[in-house]
């Protein structure tokens, strides 16, 4: 056995030693005599999760370094290495998916003042969206001051900090403040097109010892993906109830909660099968008021009363009634301009969507926190306290 087995591993080293096209003094071919033992492997560049928490691309371990990314784990049964691809240098271009934008020295903070972007070019010619998954995102909040600069008020506004996307075809507000766990969608065309991530840290008093950090997914999205949200959504939301926070809300910081001027967008939810309405309903654990949008205290303020900022749910109604309203406003969450108190707001419209809408500043007199809302999708045959539908 032992003679038999150290010939067969001499042979397999002949072979390997061996060009593709090398013949033996025997007549016989490499490729007819040894190479069928042998078998070229291959797997699909899918997505892998790394050993260093992110998730990253099934590569070789050739393939990874000569695209500049950094092995964490193996993937493919052991055949290739989990590739991620983290970008801490400001004013680099990137073409891969799954690519993680952090501020430079990332996990440690960066110093103002410091202007900072990436420019993401598509992995494909069929890639029709850009998702940005804010796994971390804390830069200083909009300006909370009263001051006045040739008339403007910029009370609300991102003035020292901010975070712009420039290149989707899509509304992209200007974002500052704290937006951990936040997300977007930017709108792509079909065919070619680069996309610029730029952040802006300006120096200021009041920040000076405020850790500005950032770690931003980007994930590429083919057109014909299930998980592309609808043109013109700017977050997306896919399961039966989650939670909507505006912009720079703080679920357990209400001193720094401040909802951001200059914001209009839309927020999307996924009809589920067999589901025709969605509910909203204040978050009952927040820190900070769970909804306050302009409007005067003591009062709901719907319609024709929301005139600077609001929130739009088309045809929402108040449990248990009748009447319908779209723009709200106001300290508390509620279809009717006579309600006293916060009363969950359900609608049948479709698509389920949400539009925010912000002036260009929130004067002092606003009740400006923003909203966090919890929905909850409704099934078509339902007494769950809503108007029937069908």
């Amino acid at each position: 056995m032992v003679i038999k087995m150290t010939l067969f591993c001499f042979f397999v080293q002949v072979a390997l030693s061996l060009s593709y096209n090398t013949t033996l003094g025997t007549g016989i071919s490499r490729e007819g005599k040894f190479f069928s033992i042998f078998s070229v492997v291959r797997f699909p560049n899918s997505g892998c999760s790394a050993t260093n928490q992110y998730n990253g691309t099934c590569l070789t371990s050739n393939e990874c370094s000569r695209s500049g990314g950094v092995a964490y784990g193996s993937c493919a049964s052991g055949f290739g290495v989990c590739c991620t691809f983290l970008i801490q240098t400001c004013g680099t271009t990137t073409n891969k998916n799954c690519t993680y934008f952090q501020n430079p020295g990332y996990p440690s903070a960066s110093v103002a003042p410091l202007q900072c972007s990436l420019v993401v070019q598509k992995c494909s010619a069929d890639i029709c969206q850009l998702r940005l998954d804010f796994q971390e995102f804390v830069i200083s909040q909009p300006d909370s001051s009263t001051f006045e600069t040739m008339g403007a008020n910029f009370q609300g506004q991102c003035v020292t900090d901010s975070f712009t996307v420039s290149g989707g075809s899509n509304p992209i507000p200007v974002l500052c403040g704290t937006n951990t766990g936040q997300h977007m969608y930017v709108d792509m065309t079909t065919g070619g097109g680069s996309f610029t991530l730029s952040f802006s840290l300006g120096a200021s008093s009041e920040a000076e010892s405020l850790e500005r950090t950032w770690n931003v997914k980007i994930s590429q999205l083919p057109c014909d993906a299930i998980s592309n949200a609808p043109p013109q959504c700017l977050q997306y939301f896919t399961s039966t109830t989650g939670t909507l926070l505006s912009y720079n809300y703080q679920v357990e910081d209400a001193e720094n909660t401040y909802m951001l001027s200059n914001t209009d967008y839309t927020i999307c939810i996924r009809m589920a099968e067999g589901f025709c309405g969605v509910c909203y309903s204040q978050c009952t654990s927040a820190a900070p008021p769970a909804f306050q949008i302009s409007g005067e205290a003591g009062t709901a303020s719907v319609d024709t009363d929301c005139t600077t900022d609001w929130i739009t749910i088309p045809s929402g109604y108040g449990q248990g009634t009748t009447k319908t309203t779209d723009r709200i406003c106001g300290p508390f969450l509620a279809a009717d301009g006579e309600d006293t108190s916060e009363i969950p707001v359900c609608s049948t419209s479709k698509p389920f969507e949400v539009r925010v809408h912000t002036d260009n500043f929130e004067a002092e007199t606003d009740l400006s926190d923003g909203f966090c809302l919890n929905y909850n999708q409704i099934p078509c045959i339902s007494t769950a306290g809503i108007n029937t539908v069908a």
